[in-house]
């Protein structure tokens, strides 16, 4: 399957899982694209100002790679954690994080949400 950008479907959330301002997303794959794997692959641009609440994944993790910007991070209990153009995490089954822009720049990231499986 190709699917060409102007196929891709743009939207944009306020105050997502909580955060502050209205967070740009590009979605690359849909969750009924994702052969039951997963439920997004997306682009997410985040404005100054603007940030993803902090929020737990059940049944899931996800994944964000920073592509441009600075992006301020808490992973579980880690809090203030700067990520860069290039830096990845991985947020577990079970855990908690967020996402906040502190500076006068876009942060701009790909976010890919995977089922997670128990045996």
């Amino acid at each position: 399957m190709i699917k060409r950008a102007a196929e891709l479907r743009h939207g944009s959330e306020t105050a997502l899982r909580g955060g502050e301002g209205t967070v740009a997303m590009l979605h690359i794959v849909d969750k009924e694209e994702a052969s039951q794997l997963g439920r997004t692959f997306a682009f997410i641009t985040i404005p100054p100002g603007a940030s993803i609440g902090y929020h737990q994944h059940l049944g899931e993790m996800e994944i964000y790679h920073i592509m441009k910007g600075v992006g301020t991070v808490q992973d579980d209990d880690a809090q203030g954690i700067e990520m860069l153009a290039g830096d990845s995490m991985v947020c577990y089954d079970g855990h908690w994080h967020s996402i906040a822009n502190h500076t006068d720049q876009p942060l701009e990231f790909l976010a890919l949400v995977l089922y997670t499986r128990s045996e």
